[in-house]
């Protein structure tokens, strides 16, 4: 499937699929983690937050796992939210045009 019909991603998609990215998080680590990747720059209320993980699984960017995440539940049956393999490959792709969008201003490095 080509990714560049899901290109770009809003601010909060990538943020939430990059924190996704590294491991599978529930509602409330998304929230707390995007705040920390985007330096405050974006805030997630839980509604914000549920709209958003409700449109990626609807394009088939992320699911939901309830496979080995009871270790890391609080007893609440939280929902854990983990990337697809798709989800990956879109993701990649609109970090690698956020890379090449930020080289037409940004001087390049030694070496470069």
């Amino acid at each position: 499937m080509d990714v560049q019909g899901f290109l770009p991603l809003s601010p909060k998609e990538f943020h939430i699929m990059a924190v996704l990215s590294r491991r599978p998080e529930n509602g409330y680590r998304i929230i707390q983690a995007v705040e920390e990747s985007s330096r405050g720059t974006i805030r997630l209320s839980p509604a914000t937050q549920y709209t958003n993980l409700h449109r990626l699984v609807e394009r088939g960017l992320v699911h939901e796992v309830t496979e080995d995440v009871d270790e890391r539940g609080d007893g609440r049956n939280q929902r854990f939210w983990a990337l697809t393999e798709l989800g990956d490959r879109v993701l990649d792709a609109e970090a690698r045009r956020l890379a090449a969008d930020a080289r037409l201003v940004l001087p390049l490095g030694p070496g470069e």
